[in-house]
Protein backbone atom coordinates (compact mmCIF):
# COMPACT_ATOMS: atom_id res chain seq x y z
CA UNK A 1 0.00 0.00 0.00
CA UNK A 2 2.91 2.12 0.43
CA UNK A 3 4.86 4.71 -1.75
CA UNK A 4 7.66 3.08 0.07
CA UNK A 5 7.75 0.22 -2.13
CA UNK A 6 8.95 2.18 -4.74
CA UNK A 7 11.44 1.01 -6.92
CA UNK A 8 12.24 -1.40 -4.25
CA UNK A 9 11.53 -5.30 -6.25
CA UNK A 10 9.40 -7.21 -4.13
CA UNK A 11 6.95 -7.50 -6.56
CA UNK A 12 7.95 -11.43 -7.42
CA UNK A 13 8.70 -11.83 -3.44
CA UNK A 14 5.70 -10.90 -2.71
CA UNK A 15 3.34 -12.64 -4.92
CA UNK A 16 4.98 -16.06 -4.14
CA UNK A 17 3.32 -15.59 -0.84
CA UNK A 18 -0.13 -17.79 0.53
CA UNK A 19 -1.94 -15.37 1.20
CA UNK A 20 -1.41 -11.63 0.09
CA UNK A 21 -3.55 -8.89 2.00
CA UNK A 22 -4.07 -5.74 0.80
CA UNK A 23 -5.79 -2.63 1.64
CA UNK A 24 -8.36 0.54 0.94
CA UNK A 25 -7.43 1.87 -2.96
CA UNK A 26 -3.74 0.30 -2.65
CA UNK A 27 -2.93 0.23 -6.58
CA UNK A 28 -0.33 -2.96 -8.10
CA UNK A 29 -1.11 -2.05 -12.30
CA UNK A 30 1.85 -0.59 -13.39
CA UNK A 31 3.67 -1.15 -10.42
CA UNK A 32 3.78 -5.37 -10.32
CA UNK A 33 7.79 -5.34 -10.16
CA UNK A 34 7.61 -3.34 -6.93
CA UNK A 35 4.52 -5.13 -5.24
CA UNK A 36 3.43 -7.88 -7.14
CA UNK A 37 0.18 -8.95 -8.78
CA UNK A 38 -1.63 -11.22 -6.61
CA UNK A 39 -3.91 -10.06 -3.64
CA UNK A 40 -5.74 -13.04 -1.90
CA UNK A 41 -7.73 -10.96 0.62
CA UNK A 42 -8.51 -6.94 -0.01
CA UNK A 43 -9.60 -5.11 3.20
CA UNK A 44 -12.00 -2.19 2.66
CA UNK A 45 -14.95 -0.11 4.12
CA UNK A 46 -17.37 1.64 2.48
CA UNK A 47 -15.41 4.96 1.39
CA UNK A 48 -12.74 3.05 0.10
CA UNK A 49 -13.97 0.73 -2.11
CA UNK A 50 -12.83 -1.01 -5.65
CA UNK A 51 -13.21 -3.50 -7.75
CA UNK A 52 -12.11 -6.29 -6.79
CA UNK A 53 -10.79 -9.30 -9.06
CA UNK A 54 -13.33 -12.48 -8.89
CA UNK A 55 -11.09 -14.30 -6.88
CA UNK A 56 -10.33 -12.23 -4.42
CA UNK A 57 -11.90 -12.20 -0.94
CA UNK A 58 -13.11 -8.85 0.56
CA UNK A 59 -12.61 -8.15 3.91
CA UNK A 60 -15.20 -5.36 5.32
CA UNK A 61 -13.73 -3.80 7.89
CA UNK A 62 -16.96 -2.12 9.48
CA UNK A 63 -15.61 0.72 11.38
CA UNK A 64 -19.53 2.03 11.81
CA UNK A 65 -22.65 0.36 11.96
CA UNK A 66 -23.45 1.90 8.05
CA UNK A 67 -20.84 -0.10 6.96
CA UNK A 68 -22.65 -3.42 7.88
CA UNK A 69 -25.53 -1.88 6.32
CA UNK A 70 -23.81 -0.86 3.64
CA UNK A 71 -22.26 -4.08 2.63
CA UNK A 72 -25.90 -5.91 2.48
CA UNK A 73 -27.24 -3.01 0.31
CA UNK A 74 -24.47 -3.31 -1.81
CA UNK A 75 -24.68 -6.88 -2.83
CA UNK A 76 -28.65 -6.32 -2.59
CA UNK A 77 -30.94 -3.22 -3.74
CA UNK A 78 -27.86 -0.83 -4.30
CA UNK A 79 -30.41 1.60 -1.36
CA UNK A 80 -26.89 2.92 0.11
CA UNK A 81 -24.47 4.97 -2.34
CA UNK A 82 -23.82 7.89 0.37
CA UNK A 83 -22.29 7.89 4.15
CA UNK A 84 -20.12 10.24 5.02
CA UNK A 85 -18.98 10.62 0.99
CA UNK A 86 -20.58 9.38 -2.05
CA UNK A 87 -20.37 5.68 -1.93
CA UNK A 88 -20.41 2.44 -4.50
CA UNK A 89 -24.80 1.63 -4.67
CA UNK A 90 -23.93 -1.67 -5.88
CA UNK A 91 -20.73 -4.16 -5.68
CA UNK A 92 -19.30 -7.37 -7.96
CA UNK A 93 -18.57 -9.72 -5.16
CA UNK A 94 -19.56 -13.23 -5.12
CA UNK A 95 -21.37 -13.53 -1.19
CA UNK A 96 -18.93 -16.44 -0.36
CA UNK A 97 -16.26 -14.30 -0.64
CA UNK A 98 -16.89 -11.76 1.30
CA UNK A 99 -15.78 -11.38 4.93
CA UNK A 100 -16.36 -9.08 7.77
CA UNK A 101 -14.48 -8.42 10.92
CA UNK A 102 -16.26 -8.89 14.03
CA UNK A 103 -16.57 -5.71 15.72
CA UNK A 104 -15.17 -6.92 19.02
CA UNK A 105 -11.89 -7.72 16.89
CA UNK A 106 -11.86 -4.12 16.14
CA UNK A 107 -11.95 -3.40 20.09
CA UNK A 108 -9.92 -5.81 20.94
CA UNK A 109 -6.79 -4.02 18.88
CA UNK A 110 -7.71 -1.30 20.09
CA UNK A 111 -7.98 -2.11 23.85
CA UNK A 112 -5.03 -4.25 23.98
CA UNK A 113 -2.92 -3.01 21.18
CA UNK A 114 -3.82 0.57 20.97
CA UNK A 115 -4.18 1.10 24.42
CA UNK A 116 -7.14 3.28 23.46
CA UNK A 117 -4.81 5.64 21.93
CA UNK A 118 -6.64 7.49 18.77
CA UNK A 119 -9.88 7.49 17.47
CA UNK A 120 -10.05 3.77 15.99
CA UNK A 121 -7.07 1.36 14.48
CA UNK A 122 -6.15 1.55 11.13
CA UNK A 123 -7.01 -1.00 8.52
CA UNK A 124 -3.27 -1.13 8.38
CA UNK A 125 -2.88 -2.23 11.98
CA UNK A 126 -5.91 -4.34 11.82
CA UNK A 127 -4.72 -6.30 8.87
CA UNK A 128 -1.19 -6.86 10.76
CA UNK A 129 -2.95 -8.29 14.09
CA UNK A 130 -5.32 -10.65 12.62
CA UNK A 131 -2.46 -12.04 10.54
CA UNK A 132 -0.36 -12.50 13.48
CA UNK A 133 -3.42 -14.39 14.82
CA UNK A 134 -4.19 -16.92 11.68
CA UNK A 135 -0.85 -17.25 9.85
CA UNK A 136 2.20 -19.30 10.96
CA UNK A 137 4.42 -16.43 9.32
CA UNK A 138 3.84 -12.90 8.73
CA UNK A 139 6.12 -10.71 6.12
CA UNK A 140 5.01 -7.19 5.87
CA UNK A 141 5.90 -5.18 2.98
CA UNK A 142 5.56 -1.44 2.78
CA UNK A 143 3.81 -1.20 6.15
CA UNK A 144 5.29 3.04 7.04
CA UNK A 145 5.22 6.06 5.89
CA UNK A 146 6.90 6.82 3.01
CA UNK A 147 9.41 9.86 2.85
CA UNK A 148 6.67 12.51 2.91
CA UNK A 149 5.17 11.16 5.79
CA UNK A 150 2.28 9.04 4.14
Amino acid sequence: NSGNLKESWYGPQIDSHDFVLRMNKAPTVGFEMDVGSKTTHHLVYPESFRELAENVSMVLVPFKTTDLEWVVSATTTGTISHTYVPVPAKIKVKKNKILIYHPAFIKYVFDSWLQGHGRYPSTGILSVIFSLHICDEVDLYGFGADSKGN
